[in-house]
């Protein structure tokens, strides 16, 4: 079974050879060309690459991926010249009909309100009347599918009478600043303002591209395989295939196997069932005699693996589906709802539902926080002694500025609070918190700043907490790579690979490890003008005019010597010689977080080891692959130092605790990346 990195190394490897193959025979690929024009970035292929390893994995989450691109095609064959009877035209109406029937909702709010003032009623009730009225009117024809009386519906907003005096300027204001939203929102459906004849053209283009790319994924899913099965290996995502052939037909009905082993199971037990994916659903349903053996345990509400292309739907589906068990109950599938928490106090489970019923719906967070999902108090053991441990909402006021002053820092100044905050905590002694049966007060490594956006922020909560002394263990998994000791040695790598590249070879001159300053590289670039800085250094080197001749000479002797060695020596040894011959944990032990550093720098020799462990070898192929893992943020967490506090994203929290939490950084929207891609892939 062959590990993450080797996969990825192969599938580079073989989508180049795909490409390759298809750039030399264009019909290889119907519409490869198109699709070139359409999603490639003009330089390079990198980004139809991307889409295609995307697509790829996505596909995987399937029981039969062919199967799947398959219907996909039939769905891409747009034949309607109604934009409305599409696929995409049936989801975009449904998006009309939630958005204008929201909006219709806000109106009837405002309305009421406008009615409590005689004259705000008199000067916007009829404005807001013919408004709600109109997004009624475009809610009711989206829901219809009515596509041109969509396009003719979207309401046209005018101009406001003035209210000059005796009126209530807190309702004018709220019920202005809420109908300013909706004509936000209404600009924002734009695909109405396109003629059907143009649009359909369009769509067309885009679908024959579209089918273009599922059958390029399809031909290098094909040799991905082949390539796979002449090493021999499997990656995990074969197993689950492999699995799921063997136990169901064509149709996912179970094959005569997979009725068998159900017979030898009395119940199938499956835990986290929010994050599973659709092609193992079909194994459990196969393996549980369609279900009825099955027993899972899980919240959607705690899915926090979609970016793995796990379905929360899946789980929904029976959540909605099943009734609630009752004694006696004589149903097939039932569900019996585990409210009950029990490492929470009350006071934070209250806070939660008060959060959260308010907040979560079907449509955000795919469940209607009501009774049954509410959490309840299930550790009555918590000592009770008459403290006050409600969660304390705390808002920051931001410093005034006038007109041309510098913009404050948000997050340098929470991060400030923050540390002063837990400074004051410990030092203070008042936080009394219970360990086991004791009580005793708070302590560093009691406390958890957690964040959404851990890599963002890191750097700026380092530097603020250090500067009043509060130690903090940053655990943030792909900064690990962008931290300044581990990225040094990287691009020291890759100019031992081939020293004339500019910009690392740079990075490691200014780095701690030999300090060049900016007047060392302008005197080395001033001797030797017209060619790259490698060249320019060893001139430098033998010159002695160069005021940084020493410097110069000291560091091209230690790359000549590693570059001698790099052939043969494993990577890991590599590294370790690194080390030596530039001091590297002595000067990177000795900065700020020092053990930090040096723990990173052992783990990092540790990365190299498990590399070459996969059978590929070589320096230049280690520090491409470094590049690719650093773009797709799979990096290794650090190590957390004991005795600090613990700083890490929500997401990484999940399944620990901690007596005391800071909820940080939350004054920003959600990411919405994924909606801003290329291509979106729906989850079905």
């Amino acid at each position: 079974i062959a590990d993450e990195e080797r996969m990825s190394e192969m599938k580079a490897q073989v989508l180049n050879r795909v490409l390759d193959a298809c750039y030399n025979k264009l019909d290889l690929v119907p519409d490869f060309e198109l699709l070139v024009d359409m999603l490639n970035n003009g330089r390079d292929d990198s980004g139809l690459m991307d889409l295609v390893l995307d697509l790829h994995t996505k596909m995987q989450t399937h029981p039969r991926p062919a199967q799947w691109a398959e219907k996909q095609e039939e769905l891409l064959k747009a034949e309607s010249e109604d934009p409305g009877e599409t696929p995409w035209g049936i989801a975009e109406l449904e998006n009309v009909a939630s958005i204008a029937g929201y909006w219709a909702a806000v109106y009837d709010e405002c309305l009421e309100m406008i009615s409590t003032d005689e004259l705000i009623s008199t000067k916007y009730g009829p404005v807001f009347s013919d408004e709600r009225d109109a997004l009624a009117l475009l809610a009711r024809k989206a829901a219809e599918g009515d596509w041109r009386g969509t396009a003719a519906g979207i309401p046209v907003f005018g101009k406001l009478s003035p209210v000059k005096k005796d009126y209530n300027p807190e309702i004018s204001g709220y019920v202005k600043k809420r109908r300013d939203a909706c004509k936000a929102a209404i600009k924002k459906i734009t695909l109405f303002n396109i003629p059907d004849d143009i649009l359909m053209k369009d769509l067309r283009s885009s679908c024959r591209a579209m089918t273009a790319l599922l059958k390029l994924t399809l031909l290098f899913d094909g040799e991905f395989i082949k390539e796979k099965r002449g090493f021999n290996l499997v990656d995990y995502s074969d197993l689950e295939h492999l699995a799921a052939e063997l136990l169901t037909e064509n149709d996912g009905s179970p094959t005569e196997l997979a009725r068998d082993l159900s017979r030898k199971y009395t119940e199938i037990l499956v835990d986290e069932y929010q994050d599973v994916s659709r092609v193992q659903e079909t194994i459990f349903h196969a393996l549980s005699d369609g279900g009825k053996k099955l027993f899972a345990v899980g919240d959607v509400k705690q899915s926090i693996y979609r970016f793995r292309l796990a379905d929360p739907a899946i789980f929904t589906e029976k959540y909605k589906k099943f009734p609630v068990y009752e004694d006696g109950s004589s149903e097939e599938h039932v569900k019996i709802l585990l409210r009950e928490n029990f490492r929470s106090r009350a006071e934070i489970l209250d806070c939660a539902n008060a959060v959260f019923s308010a907040e979560m719906s079907a449509q955000l967070g795919d469940i209607e926080y009501d009774n049954g999902a509410s959490l309840v108090l299930g550790n009555t053991g918590y000592t009770v002694d008459g403290r006050d441990r409600t969660p304390e909402l705390m808002l920051l006021e931001l410093p005034k500025t006038e007109k041309g002053d510098e913009v404050p820092d948000k997050v340098a100044l929470e991060a400030a609070f923050i540390a002063e905050k837990i400074r004051g905590l410990v030092e203070s002694r008042s936080l009394i918190i219970q360990d086991g049966k004791e009580q005793r007060p708070a302590l560093y490594g009691d406390i958890a700043v957690l964040v959404s956006r851990a890599n963002a922020v890191s750097s700026v909560y380092r530097r603020e907490f250090s500067a009043r002394g509060v130690p903090l263990a940053v655990d943030t998994g792909s900064a690990f790579y962008d931290s300044p000791e581990i990225s040094t040695v990287i691009s020291f790598l890759d100019i031992i690979s081939n020293p004339h590249k500019d910009i690392p070879l740079l990075a490691v001159l200014r780095s701690p490890l030999f300090g060049f300053t900016a007047d060392d590289l302008a005197g080395i670039r001033a001797c030797c003008f017209g060619t790259d800085f490698y060249t320019a250094l060893c001139r430098a080197a033998q010159n002695e005019d160069v005021e940084a001749r020493a410097k110069c000479l000291d560091f091209t002797g230690k790359l000549d010597a590693l570059r001698a060695l790099a052939a043969d020596m494993p990577l890991s040894d590599l590294l370790w010689t690194l080390y030596n011959t530039c001091d590297a944990l002595a000067v990177y032990g000795a900065m700020e977080d020092g053990a930090q550093r040096r723990a990173n720098l052992i783990s990092f020799t540790d990365t190299a080891e498990s590399f070459e462990a996969t059978g590929y070898k070589g320096l230049y192929r280690f520090v491409k692959w470094l590049q690719r893992v650093r773009k797709s943020d799979k990096s290794p967490g650090k190590a957390v130092q004991g005795g600090a506090v613990t700083y890490m994203t929500i997401h990484k929290s999940k399944g620990l605790q901690f007596p005391v939490v800071f909820l940080c950084d939350t004054a920003h929207g959600f990411n919405d990346n994924d909606s801003r891609q290329t291509v979106q892939v729906h989850a079905e």
